[in-house]
């Protein structure tokens, strides 16, 4: 019996313990992605450069490759706990036949939020982009989503048709029936 308690002391001490390490460790890294700037250093000397703006509340951060055509832009939106800089790979493809612009969305990667609108909905997050469109001199663009970047550009060609040019959706999120962990669990195994 004694035995079975310090075993399960030892248990919680270690457990804690590395709950303890792994919040250390969580935030030094939180810290060091707080230093890096918003265009990795390998995409900068790719040719990759970034700008701030102010489009109306929001102040945000935009990647933009040196092609200067005057075809339709190529916009990518990165998907939701990511930031543009996760498009720069595609981008950098993209860019020696077009225009790629890659905004971070409002409350990720450089772009803030406003702290009178501290979340936003997908309906106001494709409204800002209809606005960062704008803002950027253009009213029409070929557009390709990430994840839940689909759902906002999805919610764009509904709220703002007349922006969208072409639309690409890359892994869209989740089949709204089969939302659970076991079934998209299943689905994976299964599509494996």
């Amino acid at each position: 019996m004694i035995q079975k308690h310090r075993r399960k002391q030892a248990a919680i001490v270690a457990g804690v313990g590395l709950g303890v390490a792994a919040t250390l460790w969580g935030m030094k890294r939180w810290q060091a992605l707080k230093q890096t700037p918003p265009v990795s250093p390998r995409s900068h000397h790719a040719g990759l450069a970034g700008y701030f703006q102010q489009v109306g509340d929001w102040r945000m951060f935009t990647r933009v490759t040196p092609n200067d055509d005057q075809g339709l832009p190529v916009v990518l939106i990165h998907g939701l706990v990511m930031s543009g800089r996760a498009m720069e790979p595609l981008a950098l493809a993209l860019a020696r036949d077009y225009h790629v612009l890659v905004p971070d969305l409002p409350g990720f990667g450089a772009s803030a939020l406003p702290a009178s609108a501290p979340i936003m909905s997908v309906d106001q997050q494709a409204d800002v982009l209809w606005l960062w469109l704008q803002h950027n001199g253009f009213q029409r663009a070929i557009w390709i989503g990430n994840s839940s970047g689909c759902q906002i550009l999805a919610a764009l060609a509904v709220k703002h048709p007349q922006a969208v040019a072409g639309l690409v959706l890359q892994g869209p999120t989740v089949d709204r029936h089969a939302r659970s962990l076991p079934r998209q669990l299943w689905r994976s195994w299964r599509n494996s």
